[in-house]
């Protein structure tokens, strides 16, 4: 939903790009440690998806530790992105 507005208002294309590939266990009662272990690797680009010299905006609801972030910032990295930002609706300690 936040990517939506944030496209509407700005027309900021939307790129659906990251796909899940490992189950994780929920986050809400993990130390910061585990919370980046439990998400390492969890994520890929989709196949047929280029990121190469883009700026991405990573949305998320809440941020605790900021380990979900991290880790699809550092895919998208890999892949090539040139920047790589991110945007919370909240964010929590």
């Amino acid at each position: 939903m936040l990517a939506l507005i944030i496209n509407q208002e700005s027309n900021i294309p939307i790129l659906d790009c990251l796909i899940r590939i490992k189950n994780t266990r929920s986050q809400t009662r993990l130390d910061h440690k585990k919370r980046q272990e439990n998400v390492k690797n969890a994520f890929r680009l989709k196949k047929d998806t280029s990121v190469k010299d883009k700026k991405i905006i990573i949305i998320d609801d809440v941020v605790t530790t900021g380990a979900t972030i991290k880790e699809c910032a550092r895919v998208l990295k890999e892949k090539g992105a040139k920047e790589v930002y991110s945007l919370a609706g909240a964010i929590t300690h």
